[in-house]
């Protein structure tokens, strides 16, 4: 839910209000179609992280996918298409996941997969991490 503060933060940018309420109403639809998904027996989160490759050469602090293991600095191997990762990035709307977070580095995420991303998804919530 929007809080109180949000909006009155909002309200001194016009064009933030209007992302404000466009999201909040994205969120509202999102939130009834996993509803109905759950009561099929399908638990969808309201949020989806994609780690586009499990190559990285840094080593941030904290870093999620280091402590499991998951990123390595080696050469990437099984990762999925640009194809692959518009399909998911479709099926997020079906499936009522309202916001998106990529998080690795820009130079892992290739321009055509970044170009053909944003189309797909411009009139959702998007984060590059």
């Amino acid at each position: 839910m929007i809080s109180v503060e949000s909006i009155r933060a909002t309200l001194i940018n016009p064009r933030e209000s209007a992302f404000m309420l466009k999201f909040a109403v994205s969120a509202k639809t999102a939130s009834k179609k996993r509803a109905e998904l759950e009561k099929e027996g399908l638990h969808v989160p309201p949020f989806l992280i994609a780690s586009i490759t499990s190559s990285c050469n840094l080593h941030c602090a904290g870093c999620y996918s280091r402590c499991s293991s998951a990123t390595t600095d080696s050469e990437p191997k099984d990762q999925l298409t640009s194809d692959e990762w518009l399909s998911i990035f479709d099926q997020t709307d079906d499936l009522g996941i309202s916001y998106t977070c990529k998080v690795q580095r820009e130079q892992d995420f290739t321009k055509t997969l970044q170009i053909k991303m944003m189309k797909t998804v411009r009139n959702r919530q998007v984060e590059y991490r």
